[in-house]
């Protein structure tokens, strides 16, 4: 029996395989067990899982040596049963094993990195990765920022093959909804018109930042705007409260008042009682030439308790006529009040009513504040009647003042209680 390094030329290596360099000569009777060692190096670019030993006589490859013939890759060695040799049967015995192929990975959109049997192989798509091995299943993973990952678990290339793997990678998507009260408004994103009206779900969004509006005719909205941030797979609520445009802006808030700015708007605000504890600003000098409000702003009902900023702006050609009943003036009846900035000029025909008659104020109850407020013209009435105001139960009046001719039956007031 003998066993020697085999020289000469031999043939090529069969389609898809590839030999580690370590062709062995052996003459033996009958059989033999033959172990051949191979390292890293050797089996570079090739599968040594599918290491076996074959045969051949120097010239053509006698195929796979059959029985006992394998690879154990944790010590690196291949091993065979050679039998049925013969007395002096002659064999060279190389092991040969899968040559390794390529993948040729592609996506859209490109950048994603590909990740082979769980192993980042650092490079993006599209790309293509060398030293395959070959013959076997491999799981192939596409992954880009935004999106799902592209999975393909079942990805196989032959012996110094390419296989090209592909993916279409779908942009991660969550879903909103967006209610409104009342219902019925436009749904904006980024400042695009998204299709529907509230209340809706939109579903199918791309992950990441939108900014919601919502648009209804003659009503604005509160707040006026949502920052929602979509993660993958997540439904977002966002809701709104539309408050009905009665005025020339504003939501009736300290921070949003509600704007005062034609004749139109100061004649609704005398019959908007529920709205008379919300914040209002005069937006600029208004004239009633064309017409007066015909009902006060607060009565004995309902109280004037919000707050009126008049920013220095004027009311010109203010007049009422409602003789016989109390509590007459721009405002009838306030409580719980500011006022201010505020200068009220009444017509020629002045303000004529019965008891508690002022320009301003028909009456001021508790907790009042008037700051540098002012008014002219003639005021007719009964009892308790005044220029700025008819009566003053209790509040603080500061730097204000009337002009004009006030006339009554009754309690005539110039001067006011806790002025200063």
């Amino acid at each position: 029996m003998q066993i020697a390094g085999a020289t000469g030329t031999f043939p090529a290596d069969p389609a898809g395989y590839g030999n580690i360099s370590h062709f062995v000569n052996v003459t033996a009777p009958n059989w033999m067990l033959l172990n051949v060692s191979y390292t890293d190096a050797d089996v570079t670019g090739i599968n040594a899982s599918t290491l076996t030993m074959w045969n051949t006589t120097g010239d053509a490859w006698g195929g796979e040596v059959s029985g006992i013939n394998g690879v154990n890759t944790v010590e690196k060695y291949v091993y065979a049963n050679l039998t049925g040799l013969g007395d002096g049967w002659n064999v060279i015995a190389p092991p040969l094993a899968s040559v390794a192929g390529e993948f040729q990975i592609n996506s859209s959109p490109a950048g994603g990195w590909i990740w082979i049997d769980g192993v980042n192989r650092s490079v993006q798509t599209n790309a293509t990765v060398a030293e395959i091995v070959s013959d076997v299943n491999h799981n192939v993973t596409v992954v880009l920022d935004d999106y799902y990952a592209g999975i393909n678990e079942s990805v196989n290339v032959s012996g110094g093959g390419v296989t090209d793997v592909f993916f279409e990678l779908a942009h991660e998507t969550g879903s909103l909804q967006v209610n409104s009260t009342p219902a019925g408004a436009i749904v904006y994103l980024n400042g695009t018109v998204r299709g529907g009206v509230t209340n809706t779900t939109l579903s199918s969004l791309d992950t990441g930042s939108y900014n919601v509006t919502i648009e209804r005719s003659d009503y604005t909205s509160t707040p006026k705007f949502r920052i929602v941030n979509l993660s993958a797979g997540e439904n977002e609520t966002v809701a709104f409260t539309l408050i009905e445009n009665k005025y020339s802006g504003g939501i009736g808030t300290s921070d949003d008042p509600y704007q005062i700015s034609t004749r139109t708007d100061l004649i609704n605000l005398s019959t908007d009682s529920g709205n008379w504890d919300k914040y209002f600003i005069l937006a600029n000098d208004i004239s009633l030439a064309d017409g007066s409000p015909a009902e006060t702003i607060g009565n004995n009902s309902v109280r004037f308790s919000g707050s009126f900023d008049g920013q220095g702006y004027h009311i010109s050609n203010f007049t009422m006529n409602k003789a016989g009943s109390n509590y007459v003036g721009l405002f009838g009846f306030i409580d719980d009040v500011v006022i201010k900035d505020l200068r009220v000029e009444a017509g020629s025909d002045g303000v004529h009513g019965g008891s508690f008659v002022g320009v301003l104020v028909g009456r001021i109850d508790t907790i009042v504040s008037l700051t540098n407020c002012s008014v002219s013209g003639n005021v007719i009435g009964t009892h308790n009647i005044g220029g700025l105001a008819g009566y003053t139960n209790s509040g603080d009046i500061i730097n204000c003042s009337a002009t004009g001719n006030v006339r009554g039956g009754g309690f005539c007031w110039w001067s006011y209680r806790q002025t200063r």
